[in-house]
């Protein structure tokens, strides 16, 4: 069993300190906002993750606010767990200008 614990997946990149700060600006805990840098499965493909406390859900208002002030792209994976109920993670990546 893994234990999580405040800070242990801080935000570490200048996109991900601002990502922290609209959420908190949303009311989201500070210490509930975790980034993940190579989630199992997705080492080297550029992709991030997002989770708020214990898998918890974020607005689509909220996610489209971050997506409005910062160059990424968010997208939404949910689940069910008998012991839990619903758990959400967000995988992003940093949007690429186009040419």
């Amino acid at each position: 069993l893994m234990m999580i614990y405040p800070g242990t997946y801080p935000a570490v990149t200048p996109i991900e300190h601002k990502m922290k700060l609209l959420l908190v600006i949303k009311g989201y805990k500070k210490d509930d906002i975790e980034f993940i840098s190579n989630p199992r499965g997705f080492e080297a493909t550029g992709i991030k993750m997002l989770r708020i406390g214990h898998w918890d859900y974020i607005k689509d208002e909220d996610i489209s606010y971050v997506e409005e002030h910062c160059p990424v792209k968010i997208e939404d994976v949910c689940w069910y767990d008998e012991d839990c109920g619903w758990q959400t993670v967000y995988y992003f990546r940093t949007k690429t200008k186009e040419v």
